[in-house]
Order: structure tokens, then C-alpha cells, then sequence
């Protein structure tokens, strides 16, 4: 067979292949570094969730803390006409609405990172936040609950009730500090895994 015939065949066949390999080993060094990237971000989103997460946690503790320093509950606006008793109570059960307002940044911190991991872990992910948020607005709830029906007649057990929604240890056991320590140990188990790996969790 002519040389110069066999060199126009191979040559090409060669280029082919060379642009061939070329390709394959870009793919994977794209993918390479794509995957890097991402548990790149992984590890930030589960690092940045821990940190949210228990600031939220420790905001409830503090919303629902019985204990109330001076002046607290005095940001509500009073009616002119309400006894000073009545007012009294009042701004006691507008405690956990003020200390939640002083929250908000750390809630909404929260609710961010919530979305950032159904993104990055899956739509399930979002649970163990609603549960949290849920207790809040639990806690919101009760307060204005208690601040209407000041001087009214309601039942004691409903007052009770509420009472053990705002104050924590009201109630023994607490189903509030409960669910809200059951929130955070599933968010806990789902972070973790990425931290240790930096992208996929542990098998």
C-alpha cells in the first residue's frame, strides 16, 4: 500500500482520536471541578445552617424565658382607658411579642437558610425549619391570646394552656422545648454529614 495513501487515512483517524481523548479528559475535569464547587457550597450551606439554627434556638429560649428585666413589655401601646392592673398583665404577656421582634433578624436568617437547603439537600429538607417556626408563631399565638382576653372570662385550663405556650417550663414536660429540640437534632444529622465529607453525606 502507497505510504502517501495510508498517511491520508491515518492521519485523520490520529486527529480524531487525539480531539477525541482531548474531550474526554476535559469532561472529566469539568465534572471534577463542578463537583468540587458544589460541596464547596454544601459545606457553606451546612455550616451557615448550624449557625443559624442554633441562634434560633437559643432566640425561643429567650422568648420564652419567664424571667423579665426592667422595663420590658412597656413598648406596647396601652389604651388610656385600661386600669393599670389590667395594663400591668398586659405588657407581662407582651413580653414574648417584643423579645420576638428583637429576634427577627436571627428568624429571618433562618428562614433562608431553610430554602438553601431544600436547593442544596432536597425538598425534605425544609421540615425540621417549619417545625421550629411553627413553635414560634405558636408562642405569638398564645401571647395575644392572653393579651385580649385579660379581664375576661376564659376558662383557666385555656389560660393555662397559653401560659405554657409563652413561658417555658410552665408545663412539665414542655412539648414546645421539646419539638424545638427535636428540630434541631434533625437538622444537626442532616448538616453534619456534609461538613465531615464537603459534599455527599456519609454512607
Amino acid at each position: 500500500m502507497d505510504v502517501e495513501v495510508v498517511s491520508k487515512f491515518i492521519a485523520p483517524l490520529l486527529q480524531t482520536l487525539a480531539i477525541g481523548v482531548t474531550a474526554y479528559y476535559a469532561s472529566r475535569g469539568l465534572y471534577t471541578w463542578r463537583e468540587q464547587l458544589i460541596g464547596k457550597r454544601r459545606l457553606e450551606v451546612a455550616e451557615e445552617t448550624l449557625l443559624a439554627t442554633y441562634k434560633a434556638r437559643d432566640a425561643l429560649g429567650y422568648i420564652r424565658n419567664p424571667g423579665a428585666w426592667g422595663g420590658e413589655g412597656k413598648s406596647r401601646k396601652r389604651d388610656s382607658s385600661e386600669p393599670e392592673t389590667l395594663a400591668d398583665q398586659r405588657d407581662t404577656y407582651f413580653v414574648p411579642l417584643e423579645r420576638v421582634q428583637k429576634a427577627s433578624d436571627d428568624f429571618a436568617q433562618f428562614q433562608k437558610v431553610s430554602l438553601l437547603c431544600e436547593v442544596y439537600f432536597g425538598p425534605d429538607a425544609g421540615k425540621p425549619f417549619a417545625e421550629v417556626m411553627s413553635v414560634r408563631w405558636k408562642v405569638t399565638g398564645a401571647a395575644r391570646m392572653l393579651i385580649n382576653t385579660v379581664g375576661g372570662r376564659i376558662a383557666p385550663e385555656l389560660r393555662e394552656t397559653w401560659e405554657a405556650s409563652i413561658w417555658a417550663g410552665a408545663a412539665s414536660p414542655d412539648p414546645l422545648a421539646e419539638a424545638v429540640d427535636s428540630a434541631v437534632r434533625e437538622i444537626e444529622a442532616l448538616c453534619r454529614p456534609y461538613l465531615r465529607s464537603g459534599n455527599k453525606p456519609c454512607q
